[in-house]
């Protein structure tokens, strides 16, 4: 774990290089694997992958390609969410992959997942009925009063939030929700890879990112991912 955290640090701040001894490379893929920064570590190790374990190497990189094919494709859905939105005038922000990203030296370091968005209550409906429109399923139809999930074949997840997850009950939700307000208004517009969509400021971003790290710490823990997202943040 310590090597993995060393070859992190190496891929996002150009920290020292880290030795690895060949025993070691197996245990770190599979833990990088678990900790979602598969990509993060597979460009810097590769070579000594390669040498130590050739008859390994080709399910390894191909590993490593469907992941750099996953972001690629969830950048340009980000893209083309911006385009839908923009079409149907429908205010809205992402909400973490692509605001997360952003802040990576490179946005192929990091894993990416779902494409998460933020829209007014008022829009809500309308906004459903575009992302149908473009061949998204709600996924079995639930809608749990905070977001809508949607699925398209073959392997996008979209999710319409109406509110961002993990607020908590009483006057701290109160003030976060306070905190957040104009988070759409003040929403900006980045581009990577040749993509482009709108993400919440700064200050949005990081309350965003707290509140989703305070959820998993609740819930199933944090992972490296949630950690290097903040610390690139940082």
């Amino acid at each position: 774990q310590k090597k993995l955290i060393g070859v992190v640090a190496q891929q996002l701040f150009d920290g020292e290089k880290v030795i690895i001894d060949s025993s070691e490379l197996s245990a770190i893929f599979k833990e990088a694997d678990a900790q979602a920064v598969f990509a993060t570590v597979f460009p810097c190790l590769q070579e000594a992958f390669k040498e130590s374990f050739p008859e390994k190497f080709s399910q390894a990189r191909g590993d490593y390609l469907s992941a750099v094919y996953a972001n690629t494709s969830n950048l340009a859905e980000h893209s083309e969410l911006h385009r839908l939105m923009t079409e149907k005038q429908i205010p809205y922000v992402t909400l973490k992959g692509f605001a997360s990203a952003y802040y990576y030296p490179d946005a192929s370091l990091r894993n990416m997942g779902d494409v998460d968005f933020l829209v007014y209550e008022k829009d809500f409906e309308r906004a459903r009925k575009a992302v149908e429109e473009i061949g998204f399923t709600p996924d079995h139809g639930i809608d749990d009063g905070i977001h809508l999930a949607f699925t398209r074949e073959p392997l996008s997840v979209w999710e319409q939030h109406r509110e961002v997850n993990g607020l908590p009950d009483g006057e701290a939700g109160r003030l976060i929700r306070a905190a957040l307000k104009g988070v759409i208004e003040e929403a900006r517009l980045a581009e990577m890879g040749g993509e482009t969509c709108l993400i919440p400021s700064d200050y949005h971003h990081g309350l965003i990112m707290l509140l989703h790290m305070a959820k998993h710490m609740k819930n199933e823990g944090i992972g490296l991912r949630h950690i290097c997202d903040w610390a690139v943040f940082a």
